[in-house]
Formats: structure tokens, sequence, C-alpha cells
């Protein structure tokens, strides 16, 4: 099958399991269980129903329309990817996707939605733009993407990295110490953590669950003794090590037992600081409705995280100085290139895989950061252009190339962008 029918296929088996549910709308954000900006394969969703792969979109389903809501980024790459036949595109801040669905559905209409997916926010805010209309907002149980997805990438078994305190610059437990003074100071009993970034500066972890983010997933709960509750997938970690890395107050737990523990905390009716932007509706309103006081607040991991120590500094300064090396040795190699007129063969790709091995022979390499621009002449003119979205571009025939891309070090990211004439 071609692109177009394969597409077609999928939002009609959605289709079906919509009205199975009986539920006249479906809304599918480009987002995973943890909310961050980079998700992994196997939560790729608004990629598997529409066939848009960019980092920021949503799409809805209805029985006879679908929409397809991206920013400026995306305005030519959406349209390429996304069958028009079958899609309507709108601009995701221009046409706010909640306001404009509930101008296209009746009153009475029932609009599913998986609240592992979005912020308790989105939820609160889109629940009351809905009720104006007469429209109901149903969390569903199952997805019906997830369903359908019969060719669905399994998740990652990468071992968790245990990040030392050499590159650190401060022990996990310090850290935890510091966060649970001040849930105690503020009278609270716990905090919940989603987001894998703070979840892995907290306990020092790395790992390789999503590309060009060096993380292991899981979620986790900081109780004001400086005891944690850890959910990841166990396959990864070696406890004994972990335990040895962590100390002994942290307790390892099976990512489905989640459940299980947030309704624990409800039954004891702890207080519990989450963050109601960054956390996803989903646990937030298991805790709350097992008896949970939640109090609404920003994630207490971001300021201290965000505030270097002197190790981490140094690191990202060494890191930035090995970066440039290699840069350097790519532009002198290109220079070399341009010099010799023999181009066969060298096209975006190309470059971008030439720029990586220099950076490869660096110390504490690990990936690159980001998927590397290497656009030449009027590919540079897109944004987020990717040489692997359709035919890289030969080089030597344009006067501009546009470099954009960076490194995940052990020890710092970078990030440069050069235009080179």
């Amino acid at each position: 099958m071609n692109n177009f029918e394969i597409i077609e296929t999928r939002v009609a088996q959605v289709r079906a399991e919509l009205a199975m549910q009986e539920l006249d709308a479906f809304i599918v954000p480009h987002d995973d269980e943890h909310l961050g900006e980079y998700i992994p394969a196997y939560a790729e969703r608004l990629d598997w129903i529409t066939g848009f792969n960019g980092s920021a979109g949503v799409a809805i389903i209805m029985a006879q329309r679908a929409a397809l809501f991206v920013d400026g980024r995306y305005t030519v790459q959406a349209r390429m990817q996304t069958p028009a036949e079958l899609f309507e595109f709108l601009h995701l801040i221009e046409n706010p996707h909640v306001q404009w669905l509930a101008e296209q559905l009746p009153s009475g209409s029932r609009v599913g939605f998986d609240a592992r997916l979005h912020s308790l926010t989105w939820y609160k805010n889109a629940k009351a733009v809905l009720a104006d209309r007469g429209i109901e907002l149903i969390r569903v149980e199952q997805n019906p993407i997830d369903l359908n997805w019969s060719d669905r990438p399994e998740p990652t078994k990468s071992p968790v990295i245990l990040y030392s305190e050499e590159l650190a610059g401060q022990s996990s437990q310090s850290k935890r110490e510091q966060l649970a003074a001040d849930l105690r100071k503020r009278g609270l009993d716990a905090v919940l953590l989603t987001q894998a970034e703070p979840i892995n500066w907290l306990l020092n972890l790395r790992g390789r669950d999503i590309d060009r983010l060096p993380v292991v997933l899981g979620f986790a709960v900081l109780y004001a003794n400086t005891s944690m509750d850890f959910f990841v997938d166990t396959d990864k970690i070696d406890c004994f090590a972990f335990t040895q890395h962590v100390g002994q107050d942290v307790s390892v737990y099976p990512i489905d037992k989640l459940g299980d523990v947030l309704k624990r905390i409800g039954e004891d009716q702890q207080k519990v600081l989450a963050d109601p932007d960054s956390a996803n509706a989903w646990t937030q309103l298991v805790m709350e409705e097992a008896g949970a006081i939640l109090v609404a607040g920003q994630d207490p991991t971001m300021l201290p995280k965000a505030c270097k120590n002197e190790i981490e500094l140094t690191g990202m300064r060494a890191a930035h100085l090995r970066d440039g090396v290699a840069m350097t040795r790519f532009l002198a190699w290109l220079d070399r290139l341009v010099a010799s007129g023999e181009f066969e063969g060298v096209d975006e790709g190309t470059l971008a895989d030439q720029v990586e091995a220099f950076r490869r022979e660096q110390e504490h390499y690990v990936e690159p950061s980001f998927d590397t621009i290497s656009a030449l002449g009027p590919n540079a003119a897109m944004c987020h252009y990717h040489h692997t979205n359709g035919t890289p571009r030969a080089f030597g025939q344009d006067s501009l190339y546009l470099l954009d891309s960076g490194a995940q070090y052990m020890d710092g990211t970078t990030d440069i962008t050069r235009t080179i004439k």
C-alpha cells in the first residue's frame, strides 16, 4: 500500500473504535506519558495516524472529518507527509484545537482523550471549553491508536547508566535531602515527578530510552522523609549497583505499579506537590480521586537543576571546547572539498555524517543532541528540515549551506549553527 492507503486504513480503524466507544471525536497530541519535548518511537501516535513526524502538532479524528494542527515551522512538511484528502490543515496557535473542536460538534457530543498524554492544566481548560458547548470530555481507558497499532515498536531495553558524582558534582542523596527539606518546610508529604530530565538529574542517572536525549524514562515520588519510589522498567537496572549508587532509601518498582502506589498515597490523604503544567493528568487524577490533597506548584527540581555547580560548569566548557575542535575540523574538510571540486556522491546526508564522524572522535561523545539540519540551497529555508524526509540535495549546485547540529557528551550538550557560503 502507498502512504495514502496506509493512513486511510489507520484512520478508518480508529473511527471504528470510536464508534464502539460511542465517541464523536478523539484528540491525538504529539506527547508521551512524560510530556517531554522528545518522545520514544513507541509513543509516536501522531506520526502513526497522520504520517507527520514533526516535533509538535495535534490531530483530531471525527466520524467524517479529520484535522492536523501544526505551527509555522511545519507548514510545508505537514502537507508533504499527510494526505490532504484525509486531513484539514490548521495552525496550532492561530486555531486552538479545543476551541475549534467545540465549534464543529453539536451539543451532547462526546470527545475522547488519553489522560496520560495531556497535562492536568490542559484537561481542566479543555473540559471547561467543551462544557460551555454542552460537549463532554471522556477519559478513555484504552487509547484507540494503541489498540490498532499492530507493529508498534517495543520500548528499548538499554541498561540504566549510573552517572558518576565526578561528573555530576553532587550525590543523589544530597539532592534528595535538599528537596525533602523544602517539602517539610512547606508542610508537604511528597512531590510527584513525571518528566525524565528532572528524575535523571535527581538520581544521577542517564539512559538511552530516547534518541538524542540521554535519559531513562520513569516516574518518581519523593517523600518528605527523603525516601523515594522510582518506577522504571526493572529489566534495565542492576538493583545492587543502583542501590550502591543512590543509597538505601530509594525503592524501585515496575512502571505498572505506579497506579497502585498513587492510589495508596491518595488513601493516606497525603498532601502532594504536583506541577499541573508538566505532569500528566492521569497521575494527578488517580491520586486526587483516591483522596490525596494536590498542591499545584512548579516541579521543585527545575531551579536547582538549572543552577549548575562548578563540576557541571567545567564539564560544559570542556564539552564545548571538544565540540569546537570537531566543528573546526569539519569546516577545514569542507574547504578542502570545495577546493578539490570533486563533489560526486556528496550530498546533505554525507555532509551530516561527516560532521558526526569528527564528533565521534572526541572524548565522552554519546550521540547527536538533535537530528542534524544539513540543508543546501532552497532546503535551508525550511524550518527543522531533515534530509531523510526526501531525497538529499546534492552538493555543488548551491552557494549556501546551512548546518545546524550538536552533540550529547557525558559532561555537556552542544548546539551550533553555521551558514556557509
